[in-house]
């Protein structure tokens, strides 16, 4: 029983593994749909199997700075900014940031 348990998970583990999803990766200092335009298709190898999308604003001294992000990452990374992203940060020299974070559909 224990050694069909094993050989089941390893085998879902190599079929998540085998199957390559693809994200359209790009920045952008204007917004998403410019991000869009110039976006390029990459295979998220191995376990990079989110595709984020993450948008961060810095304020500072009456002026604002987004930009604009997708990209294939891991799920402890996702997972992370999302947490970081709950709320606002002050850090040195950028200010008080901000930041959302959600999964982008990927292409098989």
């Amino acid at each position: 029983m224990m050694k069909a348990a094993v050989l089941v998970a390893l085998v879902l583990i190599f079929a998540s593994l085998g199957e390559a999803s693809r994200c359209p990766a790009c920045f952008s200092r204007e917004s998403f749909e410019d991000c869009n335009a110039s976006a390029q298709l990459k295979t998220c190898e191995g376990l990079t199997s989110v595709c984020m999308m993450y948008q961060s604003t810095a304020r500072k001294d009456g002026t604002e700075r987004t930009v604009y992000l997708r990209y294939c990452t891991y799920p402890f990374e996702f997972n992370f900014k999302k947490r970081y992203c709950s709320k606002p940060k002050m850090i040195k020299g950028l200010g008080e940031v901000t930041c959302h974070v959600e999964e982008s559909p990927i292409l098989m």
